[in-house]
């Protein structure tokens, strides 16, 4: 049956068996993982509404004569609760159509409806004015009048958005447009009263102002600035998507300390996280066309689901499918099409916007293994300039003179770090992943064979073109660079080696010297994945997103080097004399692994949603590793050459499962716990369900 996954005030629903035993449930569907290790699978479910009791006969009953009596009713003329006179400015329904809203969310019914179909199916207006003199408005409303009220932080919410503006690598939104969204929260908590007590006159103008704006339409001009852009959803004009906007960042900026305080601000966090669910469902029933900031607030809203529910949640990929809808119904797939009429400024913002979109369908969908929503083929837009956020919005004869120092490829050339930077090899990654997906599901031929050579060959290319200043080098890490840059280096190196490593993965179903690459791209993804454990005090969030890149990058590395020395040690008991692959020494991988399970024994604590599967993934890895040293006649001189089903057998998983798009490369935690002895027969591909993604960083998070 279909059960709410959250609770009331937004935090995820535990099942029957951890919420009575008032421990913490890891919220996985159908069955948690709690349930699965404590024997409890037939007892594990998860009510839609726990603290109720059943209704008796009795109950029902009185509650029909209510009911029955209620409809009969026709009331008389009464006094209103506010004296607020009625907005001819909004039509109201009688009774709208419910508005489903993402979980955490309740369902509301929309006071206000475009249009009603007559019994000829013809389309009319509804009838009736806005008024809060009836209970139905007045319950209707009162969502918005609650998610507004948030408004009244508007000290708090400006000091993230510029936080969040300052620490942000590859934001969507250029940071001078979304300071001044921010800014323009003053302006609205003098116009209605915010800085006191709570107004209910003053908060219903407010109601009623915001949504008369935001069932406007947007009218855009080729000589339209940034700031005449963002006084058209601001100040007298303010709009949901505005609001929902910076309730998704500033609800962002807490999940990543950017409050830079204790206070983790949990409730709050939901808060908002609710209040934007439900901006983007009002905004996308009553707006007449879908506007760049909805697309903003759209993409903005499915990242602070994957902070909260996990990347991996079915929550993200429907919010990751309505994203898709908001692309394509705005039409930025098609540049050909909307960039005659469009301001310079904001042509660029469409193409920036899409590179996101675009970017994490990909990563997403790769995830959980779905297909993913924005295909490469149907569109033309092509990757935004790699322009710094004040060029951008810059006057029209600065624009032009920034661009002229672009490259024939549009990279700046003085080697600057700037948003568009990241947006723009993100953007190329996802086309070789795309085309990596679509390989998957084909079967081996010649042809395929010839393709996929082809394919890694444009994956070596693709990052081979990056400017000096973007490609990876161990040393940046002490060239003077902010601890931020040096990151997302390393990790757009490590999507790149995954890239690459999937593709030698398909290909070494059929050429045996692909599983060669196959190791040597794990060992330098593990050694990428331990610098980074060496700068973990530079910076606070290095700590919050290192266990992302050990869980994604690392362990399927490790699973990988390890079953391959365990194997090469077993099938030569008598030390014959012969040579891991060229590049890889024995002495270095075992130093590496060492280190790496010392990792998985402290990047998690007690309680956190991975500790279970980090001791795990270490009391396995390091048996192999003692069984590997501990062997009599193990020696560097192992054959390599003698084992050619090292990752092609069946019964090595470790190796032919691995789907090394950062998440599908992963091992199933049930097999690891009971496999005694050794990796063999573990599902890497399943892997990643195990993994709790709403404890960890995710790849955007300090991005």
């Amino acid at each position: 049956m279909s059960v709410a996954e959250h609770r009331r005030n937004g935090k995820a629903a535990s099942c029957e068996p951890c919420r009575k035993g008032k421990i913490r449930c890891d919220h996985q569907r159908p069955v948690c993982g709690r349930c699965k290790r404590r024997g409890l699978v037939t007892r594990c479910f998860y009510h839609p509404a726990p603290l109720t009791r059943p209704r008796t006969f009795d109950e029902e009953a009185t509650a029909t004569r209510t009911s029955n009596r209620t409809r009969s009713y026709t009331p008389t003329a009464s006094p209103p609760r506010t004296a607020v006179a009625p907005d001819t400015s909004i039509n109201a329904a009688p009774l709208s159509r419910p508005s489903a809203i993402s979980h955490g969310v309740q369902t509301l019914s929309l006071p206000w409806s475009p249009m009603t179909p007559n019994s000829q199916g013809q389309l009319l207006p509804p009838h009736g004015r806005p008024s809060f003199e009836g209970p139905f408005r007045e319950e209707r409303l009162r969502p918005v009048k609650d998610l507004l009220r948030h408004l009244s932080h508007y000290r708090f919410i400006q000091k993230l958005l510029v936080n969040y503006g300052l620490n942000s690598q590859a934001a969507n939104v250029p940071a001078p447009i979304l300071n001044a969204f921010g800014e323009s929260l003053t302006q609205t908590a003098s116009k209605y009263s915010l800085d006191g007590t709570v107004d209910e006159v003053e908060t219903c103008r407010l109601v009623n102002d915001v949504l008369r704006n935001t069932s406007k339409p947007i009218s855009v001009t080729p000589d339209l600035d940034w700031k005449r852009f963002v006084a058209l959803f601001t100040g007298d004009n303010l709009r949901l998507e505005a609001v929902g906007l910076m309730y998704a960042l500033t609800a962002r900026a807490c999940l990543l300390g950017l409050a830079w305080d204790d206070d983790k601000r949990e409730d709050f966090v939901h808060a908002l996280r609710n209040a934007s669910a439900t901006c983007l469902n009002i905004v996308r029933e009553i707006a007449p066309n879908i506007t760049d900031v909805l697309l903003w607030h759209s993409f903005d809203h499915v990242r602070l689901c994957t902070h909260i529910d996990g990347d991996a949640s079915l929550a993200v990929y429907r919010r990751l499918g309505e994203l898709s809808t908001d692309v394509f119904e705005c039409g930025i797939h098609r540049e050909s099409t909307i960039t005659a009429d469009t301001p310079v400024f904001l042509a660029e913002c469409k193409r920036r916007t899409f590179a996101a979109c675009y970017h994490i369908d990909k990563f997403v969908s790769t995830l959980i293994d779905r297909p993913p929503r924005i295909p490469k083929r149907y569109s033309d837009c092509k990757m935004p300039l790699d322009l710094a956020d004040h060029d951008l919005l810059a006057e029209p004869a600065a624009l032009e003179a920034a661009k002229r120092k672009l490259t024939i490829e549009g990279w700046n050339s003085a080697g600057h770090y700037v948003p568009t930077s990241w947006q723009r090899v993100r953007y190329m990654l996802g086309i070789l992943r795309e085309e990596i997906h679509e390989f998957q599901i084909q079967p081996s031929s010649q042809e395929n064979t010839l393709n996929l050579r082809d394919l890694a060959r444009r994956c070596r290319e693709s990052q081979e073109s990056l400017p000096s200043h973007l490609r990876y080098d161990p040393q940046c890490w002490h060239s003077g660079l902010s601890v931020s840059i040096c990151l997302m280096l390393t990790v757009l190196h490590l999507n790149y080696l995954q890239n690459y490593f999937q593709v030698q993965r398909l290909l070494a179903k059929s050429d045996i010297e692909a599983s060669t690459v196959v190791l040597q791209v794990s060992a330098e993804s593990l050694a990428t994945v331990l610098q980074i454990g060496t700068h973990l005090n530079r910076a606070i969030f290095m700590v919050h997103d290192f266990p992302y890149v050990v869980l994604c990058y690392g362990l399927p590395a490790a699973a990988i080097l390890m079953t391959t020395l365990q194997n090469v040690t077993k099938s030569s008991p008598t030390g014959t004399e012969s040579s891991l692959p060229p590049g890889l020494s024995r002495s270095t991988l075992l130093r590496h692994l060492s280190v790496f399970i010392s990792h998985l024994d402290s990047i998690c604590s007690p309680g956190d949603g991975n500790y279970e599967l980090c001791i795990q993934a270490s009391k396995v890895l390091s048996r192999i590793l003692d069984e590997i040293l501990d062997t009599p006649n193990a020696s560097s001189s192992s054959t390599f050459q003698e084992t050619p089903d090292l990752l092609t057998a069946s019964n090595a998983n470790v190796a032919t499962q691995a789907n090394t798009d950062n998440m599908s490369v992963m091992m199933d935690m049930d097999n690891f716990a009971d496999n005694g002895e050794d990796l063999d027969g573990i599902d890497l591909a399943a892997w990643v369900k195990s993994i709790d993604w709403t404890s960890i960083g995710g790849e955007f998070s300090t991005v």
